[in-house]
């Protein structure tokens, strides 16, 4: 599973189209770098949408996800959104697009070719397919077309009829995570409670970025009834709903005043440990499945209450070495000690011109692919992507 690039056109600060791509060497990590407010956040954003919206085109929530269009225009409202991904499964290489003005699909396309191909077999266009009988040989004849509405995506209505093309692309996405400061506790807390082997995964990485946790001890407490009586919900929603609640421990060594080991002390994650110690535990799950599956992961404010060292230690994980099915990180970041362990093909920068449209751009052609002072450069602004800053 690979995303090797991602387009978009006319989307909150993106006005007209940007595309990103991503290296395939072996760090299998992209940093992008930019000012705040530059457009990364907007990148992921972007993403984000174009994964869910195909996921739930066809349902009441596909109707009500909202989306913007760059407004610092005076065309603003009159021309499509339009989004575009090429993602690499199983030795195929897959590019689906769609655009929408007001609500409505004004176009979407599937093409596919084998990873060594250079050109792409067109699978189906939506403005085509009432008058393309070779579409229908693959799932997308004008009977799909006809049920599927204005609003939704026939890529979505065909995964609904079971279609191939469609199965490989919706496999594709349910494989591609974005977080973005959400509360993770209990996804580690449970995973660690219920798989010894992952625990000591998580112990493990805990200790490597200098962390003196022992052991970590999880339990689970159940939420009284009337909490769940409370909730604004249906029944039936309500009845779906996990009733448990985790409370995750560190075990802490306690020394006597000659500094011998006299036992342990239980510490609770969120009331003793930092910030960044719970924030560690937090990302853990999402960082190891991603690498023992092979998926894909796009974290925004990477370094949020992490350590510079500790963002290298979590890139690191990705490496080839560590990393036998490739699985991919993507992450917005301001660490720039990231740079020169990345390298430039792996490094991409957003920026914002004086018309306040977001950019995406690669290290400039003058430097080297092994430069190893790209850090220093960025920083002195010679790279741009740099905030202007005045005193």
């Amino acid at each position: 599973m690979r995303l090797r690039s991602f387009s978009v056109t006319n989307y909150r600060s993106f006005k007209d189209s940007q595309k990103i791509e991503f290296s395939d060497g072996p760090k299998n990590v992209t940093a992008i770098y930019g000012p705040n407010g530059a457009g990364k956040t907007n990148l992921f954003k972007a993403m984000m949408f174009y994964r869910d919206f195909i996921r739930m085109s066809t349902r009441f929530e596909g109707q009500a996800m909202r989306y913007e269009d760059f407004m610092l225009s005076t065309s603003a409202g009159k021309n499509p959104t339009s989004f575009e991904a090429e993602m690499e499964k199983d030795g195929k290489v897959y590019q689906y697009g769609f655009s929408l003005l007001l609500g409505v699909v004004k176009d979407e396309y599937l093409k596919v070719r084998s990873k060594n191909d250079s050109s792409f077999d067109t699978v189906f266009r939506r403005n085509s397919m009432n008058k393309e009988d070779r579409y229908a040989e693959k799932g997308f004849g004008n009977d799909l077309l006809k049920r599927t509405r204005p609003d939704a995506l026939v890529l979505t209505k065909a995964w609904e009829d079971n279609n191939k093309y469609a199965k490989d692309v919706f496999d594709w996405l349910n494989n591609f995570n974005l977080i973005s400061g959400e509360q993770l506790t209990a996804l580690t807390a449970k995973k660690t409670m219920e798989d010894s082997t992952f625990k000591q995964k998580v112990l493990d990485l805990l200790r490597s970025a200098d962390m003196s946790i022992q052991d970590l001890v999880v339990s689970t407490v159940e939420l009284p009834e009337k909490f769940y009586k409370d909730l604004p919900f249906t029944e039936e929603f309500k009845a779906n709903l996990d009733r448990k609640s985790y409370e995750v421990s560190t075990l802490h060594v306690v020394h006597d005043e000659n500094g011998a080991v006299s036992g342990v002390k239980k510490f609770d994650l969120t009331a003793h440990e930092s910030t960044g110690t719970k924030r560690f535990f937090d990302m853990a799950y999402p960082l190891l499945d991603t690498i023992e599956n092979g998926k894909i992961l796009y974290i925004d404010e990477f370094e949020n209450n992490l350590h510079p060292a500790e963002c290298k230690l979590l890139a690191k994980l990705f490496e080839d070495q560590n990393n036998d099915k490739k699985a991919q990180l993507i992450v917005n970041t301001h660490c720039t000690q990231l740079q020169n362990q990345l390298g430039k093909e792996n490094i991409r920068f957003v920026s914002k011109n004086h018309n306040e449209e977001s950019k995406v751009e690669t290290a400039p052609n003058y430097i080297r692919n092994d430069d190893v002072s790209i850090e220093r450069k960025y920083n002195k602004g010679l790279l741009g992507a740099t905030p202007n800053v005045r005193l």
